[in-house]
């Protein structure tokens, strides 16, 4: 009785490693083949990006805001949840980091943030007035000419550390270092 208890606990163990190999080989190669397109690793937001963001931009209650390219949604999970936003949606092109955060979505119990595997370009932008980009230099120019189409005008744009090339921010801030940090565009 003994060894058929061992033998059901080693096939029950054997079939869980090899679920978890599988899901972070997946991983690999879902988030290498989404960002291969744009030539856009993740890049993870640090937690002192975010306390600084928190503590020099105030979002209303009622700001619809979108993360492009929202990764694990650490940011939007952050930022709606200090701020009580009502809608917040996320777009990625990453499945498996989509599909990783709806599932923290319902243990955090955040239903008010919807996230979409869709590519950035695709994306409804009228329907938000608050966009937030973390995105590397090479994309920013192909997205300024995007945003300035099809984002509605008064929207607000917050870009993580790489600046568009072309538009002038209405506001920057800096981080502990005196490094230019955040730029804050709006939509003319």
């Amino acid at each position: 009785m003994k060894n058929i208890f061992y033998m059901v606990a080693s096939v029950i163990g054997i079939a869980w490693l090899l679920f978890l190999l599988t899901m972070l080989i997946n991983y690999f190669i879902s988030s290498y083949k989404s960002r291969k397109k744009y030539k856009t690793p993740y890049v993870n937001t640090f937690k002192k990006d975010i306390n600084l963001f928190l503590k020099n931009i105030k979002l209303s209650p009622d700001t619809t805001l979108c993360d492009l390219w929202c990764g694990d949604a650490k940011w939007l999970r952050n930022i709606s949840k200090k701020n009580k936003i009502r809608k917040a949606d996320g777009y990625d092109i990453n499945h498996f980091a989509i599909t990783r955060w709806r599932i923290k979505n319902k243990r955090y119990k955040q239903n008010h943030i919807n996230l979409y595997h869709q590519d950035l370009f695709s994306v409804n932008l009228t329907q938000y007035n608050t966009i937030y980009l973390y995105l590397f230099p090479h994309m920013m120019e192909k997205l300024e000419k995007h945003l300035q189409k099809k984002a509605k005008k008064g929207t607000k744009i917050i870009v993580n550390t790489f600046p568009f090339p072309n538009w002038k921010p209405t506001n920057s801030i800096k981080n502990a270092d005196g490094k230019q940090k955040l730029y804050i565009y709006t939509i003319h």
